[in-house]
């Protein structure tokens, strides 16, 4: 494999971490809300827009 190819391979893996981790951000999120409401409690969210997590990763 050229250097090209492995950084295009990385790039997409890459890219496909980064969505499921989108998702599993949206998971957990539905799955707080659903327990704050079956718990009673008011919707509040801690998520912040433009905010970035640990790695610095920009979150959505």
């Amino acid at each position: 494999m050229s250097t090209e190819d492995l950084a295009s391979k990385a790039k997409e893996l890459w890219q496909q971490e980064k969505a499921h981790a989108h998702a599993a951000e949206e998971d957990a999120q539905r799955t707080e809300e659903s327990v704050r409401h079956a718990e009673g409690r008011p919707q509040e969210s801690q998520h912040v827009e433009g905010a970035t997590d640990l790695q610095g990763t920009a979150t959505a």
